[in-house]
């Protein structure tokens, strides 16, 4: 459901659960519908295929702070990415919360 067009990101979690033999094997993106990507993990050597990823407002460091300050509306693309052929996974949920 469309948000209020006064409404500006200032926090962003996305949750991702994506059970893998291999989860260092994956790459996760994320894409705002202005275009904006940022790499969420990239061959992190997890052990669980469940990211947890958050943008607080006080950690300007972290990738999601790419996404501060924007519109929310609009369709965002989330890509998960399996570099080797021979192992198996499957993209069970993923979340995406974006408070003002």
């Amino acid at each position: 459901e469309p948000m209020s067009r006064d409404f500006h990101i200032h926090h962003v979690n996305v949750l991702v659960d994506a059970p893998h033999g291999y989860p260092s094997d994956l790459r996760l993106t994320l894409t705002h519908p202005d275009g904006t990507t940022v790499v969420l993990a990239n061959h992190t050597g997890r052990t669980r295929g469940v990211f947890d990823l958050d943008f607080p407002p006080d950690d300007k460091a972290l990738t999601l702070a790419a996404f501060e300050g924007k519109d929310p509306n609009g369709k965002w693309v989330l890509r998960a990415t399996d570099w080797f052929q021979f192992d198996v996974g499957q993209l069970r949920r993923a979340v995406l919360f974006v408070k003002p």
